[in-house]
């Protein structure tokens, strides 16, 4: 089910709080708060899923965030894996690790 637009708007809030205590970088070296940052995009509807391989193509995005912009649009249209974003980034926030 597609979420409400008081579920997005939770859910930006929730990644917004989430964002300065998750760990910075993924072992691979991946930015988690560029990843972050880009859901939030998402979200607010900033990006679609028209642009985000585009954005990649043009080396904007890294992997890590491509894949977290997907991950974001697919919650958008109610096929995530989670019933949150936030709770995919719960366990690397400082007081979890």
């Amino acid at each position: 089910m597609k979420p409400t637009d008081e579920q997005i708007k939770a859910e930006i809030k929730a990644l917004e709080e989430l964002r300065p205590r998750v760990r910075h970088h993924t072992i691979f070296g991946g930015d988690n708060r560029a990843a972050i940052d880009v859901q939030i995009r998402v979200l607010k509807g900033e990006i679609d899923d028209f642009d985000i391989d585009d954005l990649f193509d043009e080396e904007e995005l890294t992997e890590h965030e491509r894949d977290s912009a997907w991950e974001a649009a697919n919650w958008m249209e109610g096929e995530g894996e989670t019933d949150t974003l936030s709770e995919n980034w719960q366990p690397l926030a400082k007081g979890n690790l």
